[in-house]
């Protein structure tokens, strides 16, 4: 796990007021362009945020890509108001725009969301892919029967010659009570505690392990529905301080006292995959990195039980997973 670099022209959205982000942004003039204005306006707090992102998504004027940024942005802020205008905007008629909102309540959308979503799952491209994603999310948020992550992937292992240790240790103090507060502000339909939290360092870069009060008493109960069971936080490299949500964990019954244990982005793509056997209320998992081009291998082994996690070994690989090399269209395919 490699840090990003830290580019010396990075814009951060301090160097703005929010005054002058707002005019660039909502009308499009000043030194920054609009897409770039409102994704730093996305990282401030204030008062008329809702109503900004909400007049953007739903005029029709708008640029496509401007209106699924502030679809995110709404995701982003995760208050039941802007869950309530992503809801509304699923009766959008351009396709980009319609992604952003998908994707938004795929992340933080309730059962309300759910039958015009299972709609859309029925449409070809971009959109219905969405759908089936934010569906899936939803199922194991809420412990539903239905969609589910596609869980049979290939998995990568870490080179011995290349491994490098992933720190872990339990997270505790303010630190801990800030990241759980700036998460609860993103993830409104979870319910975080701090019983469980791990901290992990890799190569400079740190995540945060939330758990949700689902797990915090056992796991049996694992066995018997889906679940969202946490939350990854990643810190802030380039603005500010903090944490940002970036992976949900999910699992999922498999019989026979297994589980099988899933890490996704927030639009629901599988990144770690692995099982758990659930023995009363313990559980023995594995997890490693889902391999595909540009991934970077990761093994985590270990054992929850009593509100606690605990790991054999947790390590990465140093060099990502390489891209295949394009194939030349002009070479007859029984010669390669």
């Amino acid at each position: 796990m490699r840090p990003e670099s830290d580019a010396d022209d990075v814009i951060e959205a301090g160097a703005y007021s929010i005054a002058e982000l707002r005019k660039m942004a909502l009308n499009d003039t000043g030194e920054l362009s609009s897409p770039l204005a409102l994704a730093l306006l996305g990282r401030r707090s204030y008062p008329q945020k809702k109503r900004d992102m909400e007049r953007l998504l739903m005029d029709d004027e708008e640029a496509p890509r401007i209106r699924n940024l502030a679809a995110l942005q709404l995701a982003d802020m995760g208050t039941p108001q802007a869950t309530k205008v992503l809801e509304r905007g699923l009766t959008i008629k351009d396709p980009l725009t319609l992604r952003g909102v998908v994707e938004g309540l795929g992340r933080v959308g309730g059962e309300e969301a759910r039958p015009a979503l299972q709609r859309l799952k029925r449409r070809a491209g971009p959109v219905g892919e969405a759908a089936k994603r934010a569906v899936a999310l939803l199922s194991y948020r809420e412990a539903a029967r239905g969609s589910s992550i596609e869980s049979k992937r290939s998995v990568s292992k870490v080179s011995p010659r290349r491994m490098t240790p992933i720190e872990t240790e339990p997270a505790h103090g303010d630190e801990l009570e800030r990241a759980l507060a700036m998460i609860a502000d993103r993830a409104t339909t979870l319910r975080l505690t701090p019983r469980g939290a791990t901290s992990l360092k890799c190569d400079g870069r740190r995540f945060l392990l939330l758990l949700t009060d689902t797990v915090a008493d056992g796991v049996g109960h694992l066995t018997e529905a889906k679940t969202q069971v946490g939350v990854v936080a990643t810190s802030k490299q380039r603005e500010g301080t903090g944490w940002n949500l970036k992976y949900h964990v999910l699992t999922e019954p498999r019989g026979n006292d297994q589980i099988d244990v899933l890490v996704t982005t927030e639009k629901g793509r599988l990144v770690l995959a692995g099982t758990a056997r659930v023995t009363d209320d313990r559980a023995l998992f594995s997890v490693r990195a889902v391999s595909r081009a540009g991934a970077l291998p990761v093994e985590l082994k270990g054992t929850y039980e009593a509100g606690q996690l605990s790991f054999d070994y947790a390590r990465s690989d140093r060099r990502r997973r390489v891209s295949p090399a394009p194939r030349d269209s002009n070479v007859d395919p029984a010669r390669r």
